[in-house]
């Protein structure tokens, strides 16, 4: 049986099918951040650590800031 979450419908479903679960990445420290004068150029925010083939999103109040960013095996900035 297959059920959709959004609406909670379900269907019987016939045949098989692969279902392929990823890992979740692995959570690293952000930091920097802060206060800057109105119409300055903001200062750096930094993540400890990345993971390649994982692409990195800013985010500030639920609304994204800047361009994705792909994950090197090191720090981002």
């Amino acid at each position: 049986i297959a059920t959709r979450t959004s609406t909670s419908c379900t269907r019987v479903m016939s045949g098989s099918r692969t279902v392929t679960v990823n890992a979740l990445p692995t959570a690293y420290t952000v930091s920097g951040g802060g206060a800057y004068c109105s119409g300055g150029t903001g200062v750096a925010v930094t993540l400890s650590d990345s993971q390649t083939g994982v692409r990195y999103q800013l985010r500030r109040n639920g609304s994204n800031v800047g361009s994705l960013v792909n994950g090197t095996n090191n720090a981002i900035s």
